[in-house]
């Protein structure tokens, strides 16, 4: 009955803030080298970037299953997104963008890999809802984020807000103590080699999207570029 009671802005702020989970008005430090493993706060990831290898991680499909991420990333060049999750409206959102865009990359040779730290039933939800074609793999141990660099500890005072928001981290991932991926895009070449990565702990700065595409498919802006790379046309936004 008391969450009734309370206004619908700070029901929309309180909202807000969960899905941020952790935000920081500061900017990711300059890292030297990438360091794996599970940072305290957003902030003090140091992720995985360009020139870097990924990881042969183990990840699970949206029927449980197993599969070897620099398997999945060997048949072609890969798109490698990293979201927090399907309760999280703008992590779908950010999907929902890929998702549009699909057949553009599909046509240039590209596949898109999302990663997050949903249970693979939770995947399947997320599917359904945004209408997902492609593939989604679950890191319910953060063992990839962590691997990448990307994972940061999810405190207690923000998973007790988002359980009263309705969401149950525990649940959602399985782990008693989940941990969140700092939001990031990768572009990786078949033979596991970043070509290019954006990771901000402020979702708000996510690199925008038209700027991401054109940077990839003109390689970086090296007239050369990686060898995979192709330009194409994106489809006119209606």
């Amino acid at each position: 009955m008391i969450r009734h009671l309370i206004p619908f802005s700070l029901l929309l702020g309180l909202l807000l803030v969960s899905c941020t989970a952790i935000k920081s008005d500061l900017r990711p430090r300059l890292c030297e080298q990438a360091r794996p493993g599970l940072a305290d706060e957003a902030k003090d990831v140091c992720p995985l970037s360009m020139g870097d290898s990924i990881p042969d991680t183990t990840l699970s499909t949206v029927d449980g299953k197993p599969v070897k991420l620099r398997q999945a990333v060997g048949l072609k060049p890969t798109l490698l997104v990293f979201y927090r999750g399907g309760w999280c409206s703008y992590s779908l959102a950010r999907l929902g963008e890929f998702r549009d865009r699909m057949e553009a990359f599909r046509q240039a040779g590209f596949q898109i890999i999302a990663i997050s730290p949903d249970r693979p039933e939770k995947l399947k939800e997320s599917i359904a809802r945004k209408k997902i074609r492609f593939r989604l793999l679950s890191d319910t141990d953060s063992s990839t984020a962590k691997a990448f660099g990307l994972a940061f500890k999810s405190k207690k005072s923000a998973n007790a807000l988002m359980r009263f928001m309705g969401v149950d981290l525990a649940k959602t991932t399985g782990q008693a103590e989940p941990a969140l991926p700092v939001p990031a895009i990768y572009l990786v070449s078949p033979d596991g080699v970043i070509q290019f990565s954006h990771a901000d702990p402020v979702f708000t700065r996510m690199v925008d999207f038209d700027t991401f595409v054109n940077l990839a498919f003109l390689g970086l802006g090296n007239p050369g570029g990686p060898e995979f790379l192709k330009k194409v046309e994106l489809p006119e936004e209606e």
